[in-house]
């Protein structure tokens, strides 16, 4: 599975984000410990940058692991986004990962 996330921003905002549960915790909490998983990945949140980057690729045993159980595991992670544009105001968003889910076996 490869998670990844890309955000745009101008110079002077900031942008934060923070993924719910990490990868590894969310297969051992949703499918046991009969399932491994191992991974790694790279961030770039860097108030100078204009932009954020994370990506983090796991390789798991999805052999019982139907579509619909990890979608539905899915509907409770979420990626927050917290923005605060050139004016101060802070906004935040949380972003169902189950949306994006693309299964193939």
């Amino acid at each position: 599975m490869l998670y990844s996330y890309h955000v745009s921003k101008l110079p002077g905002e900031k942008v934060q984000a923070e993924l719910s549960q990490h990868w590894i915790d969310f297969f051992q909490d949703n499918f046991g410990e009969a399932v491994y998983s191992t991974g790694n990945g790279w961030s770039q949140m860097n108030d100078s940058e204009d932009f954020i980057h994370d990506e983090f690729r796991v390789v798991f045993n999805a052999k019982n692991i139907t579509e619909a159980e990890l979608q539905a595991a899915l509907s409770n992670v979420y990626l927050e986004i917290t923005y605060e544009n050139l004016q101060g105001i802070v906004e935040k968003e949380k972003v169902y990962l189950d949306k994006f889910l693309q299964y193939k076996e």
